[in-house]
């Protein structure tokens, strides 16, 4: 049940998006000018357009910018808080409705970031990471309860098929395609092959369970057509394979290597620390599965790039960042449930030591916000 914990996080995210609605330039600004341009005939809507279409019915369909704003701010707080509560749910299952350990740790989550490695060197604390968490950019805010559902979905089905499943599973890849469709990137190739290592290929299960993939696949063909085939966006910009792009164009002249090694420590120490620690973790669907997305997502954003206008839009990161959010979340739900076979989290201080130091980032990230007025 909602209790005094959740109203408070509930007015923290509530403060949060007000000054990155109102306060500090992001892309909430942006988005919120889309809608706009919609509104008053200058743009067609956009091909996702659910954030956007949600946050304009909300107001009354009103192309005023002050309502627009104001609407940004409860979606997104709305659809943190719902990300929150889901992995709340979800704690509580294999806690013993443990509800102070299964918030706290839901809580922080929402928190963690990279450590701040790169501040020190390029000074920048977000760029050419892969944070759990963004703050910035809302229609992966708002899409993110929608990711986190589908993947944990998608690996209960791995773990035990059920029939049931595959509707909802239908239904959050639509959710999925018409609000951001990066998780789908890598949705559409590692959870094909995570099905392989679970079902032989000449199994019913195998093609029942590989047939929503289908309406991804449509759904993100017909948004490819739509946004570069158009004769506004076809002449400016296009997809092509160009390794490191996003980091030759922050990256201050250091290495490639030597940067993507730095994100993905300063990134993923956490979870390098978990599987270093307990290998036997290996052996559980949800890790294996997540390992995998993780891996795909990283691989697209120094894969991938976008030319012409979009170029420095940074399109292929979003997923990574979509990933990373759902490998810590699969490692604490081990550790959770690990504690409490065991009855005791002694013999995992290292592990949360360095939790709590992704958690810390977070909130410095924070902070740095509100002081330099800038999320880079």
């Amino acid at each position: 049940k909602i209790g005094y914990f959740e109203v408070i996080v509930f007015l923290i995210l509530t403060f949060l998006f007000y000054n990155f609605t109102f306060t500090i330039q992001t892309d909430i600004q942006l988005h919120a000018q889309f809608i706009k341009d919609y509104a008053d005939g200058n743009k067609p809507f956009q091909v996702n357009f659910l954030y956007y279409f949600l946050v304009y019915s909300l107001t009354f369909f009103s192309s005023e910018s002050p309502a627009l704003l104001l609407m940004s701010v409860y979606v997104l707080t709305i659809a943190t808080f719902f990300k929150y509560y889901l992995v709340k749910l979800t704690f509580l299952n294999i806690t013993n409705k443990n509800s102070i350990q299964a918030s706290v740790f839901a809580s922080m989550l929402l928190f963690c970031f990279s450590i701040p490695f790169f501040y020190y060197v390029l000074d920048y604390f977000y760029l050419l990471n892969f944070p759990p968490n963004i703050w910035h950019n809302s229609t992966t805010i708002f899409v993110m309860p929608f990711v986190f559902s589908l993947f944990y979905i998608s690996v209960n089905q791995l773990q035990q098929h059920k029939n049931s499943n595959l509707l909802l599973i239908c239904i959050l890849i639509i959710i999925n395609a018409v609000s951001k469709p990066s998780f789908l990137f890598v949705y559409l190739i590692a959870y094909p092959l995570m099905l392989l290592m679970t079902y032989p290929i000449l199994t019913k299960k195998f093609w029942i369970n590989i047939a929503p993939l289908a309406i991804a696949m449509i759904l993100i063909v017909i948004e490819y057509l739509f946004i570069y085939q158009s004769t506004e966006v076809s002449t400016n910009s296009s997809i092509e394979i160009d390794f490191f792009r996003f980091y030759n164009n922050w990256g201050k002249g250091y290495t490639n290597i030597s940067l993507l090694v730095m994100a993905i420590i300063s990134s993923l120490l956490f979870p390098m620390v978990v599987i270093l620690k307990n290998k036997q973790f290996l052996k559980q669907k949800i890790l294996q599965t997540v390992l995998l997305f993780t891996t795909i997502a990283i691989l697209i954003s120094i894969t991938l790039t976008e030319t012409g206008l979009r170029e420095n839009d940074g399109n292929f990161l979003w997923q990574s960042f979509m990933c990373v959010f759902l490998l810590y979340f699969s490692c604490i739900y081990l550790l959770l449930k690990e504690i409490t076979k065991l009855g005791s989290s002694k013999k995992f201080f290292l592990e949360f030591t360095v939790f709590s130091i992704h958690f810390i980032s977070g909130i410095l990230y924070l902070i740095n916000i509100f002081i330099n007025k800038n999320y880079a």
